[in-house]
């Protein structure tokens, strides 16, 4: 439907408004937007590695930047600072986010770099007045979050050649969560090949992951 070239192109979302296809480019620094029905695919640069974008009011997108979540507005290209989550993990980026039923972003991170030698990333809740606060800790490569369809269970994984695991924690009213337990192993099944990248959960509440095989090449 589009073509490239993308550097990393991930976290692709539906914009009802604009009636088009938002994604990243993480490598790209560059967020796009496509229109399916005429093939017009735009692009707009960021000023840092791009996590995730989200459709906003009037046309603007909320993305996860190296320094926090800002809203952007396409016809200006300005840029106004929504939340920084403190404390925030040096050396990191957001890498992935999803939306909960009650207008929440959960946002997690990773090195820039890529994982080090121990687990730096963390997950932050964000709420509507740009409060954020840090939820867990540990992760090394956040890459997927979805949530029940009633709200009250959230699930997330870590997509690190060592770990490659789902986890699920319950949610309360004011978006607190409990303890994470392990949901599903990717790696006794697969034999490790198998790296969980993203998550949607349908209607019906079937937890539904992409992953990335690993194949090596002769």
């Amino acid at each position: 439907m589009f073509s490239g070239p993308f550097g990393l192109a991930e976290g692709i979302v539906w914009s009802e408004d604009a009636q088009a296809l938002l994604w990243v480019d993480i490598a790209g620094k560059a967020v796009f937007r496509g229109d399916p029905a005429t093939g017009q695919l735009e692009r707009f640069a960021m000023p840092t590695e791009v996590g995730f974008c989200f459709p906003a009011a009037t046309d603007r997108i909320i993305v996860g930047l190296n320094d926090g979540v800002a809203l952007f507005d396409p016809t200006t290209a300005a840029f106004t600072p929504l939340s920084r989550p403190e404390p925030f993990p040096l050396g990191n980026r957001f890498n992935d986010a999803a939306l909960d039923r009650d207008g929440r972003l959960w946002a997690g991170t990773m090195p820039i770099s890529g994982p080090g030698r121990s687990p730096e990333g963390a997950l932050f809740c964000i709420t509507g007045d740009g409060m954020a606060a840090q939820r867990f800790g540990a992760s090394w490569i956040q890459n997927g979050l979805a949530f029940s369809p009633d709200g009250r269970t959230g699930y997330v994984s870590d997509s690190f050649a060592d770990a490659q695991m789902i986890w699920r924690y319950a949610i309360d009213g004011d978006g607190r969560p409990g303890d994470p337990v392990l949901f599903f192993d990717t790696r006794p099944s697969t034999g490790g090949q198998t790296v969980p990248v993203s998550m949607r959960m349908a209607a019906t509440g079937r937890l539904r992951m992409t992953a990335c095989v690993v194949v090596a090449l002769p």
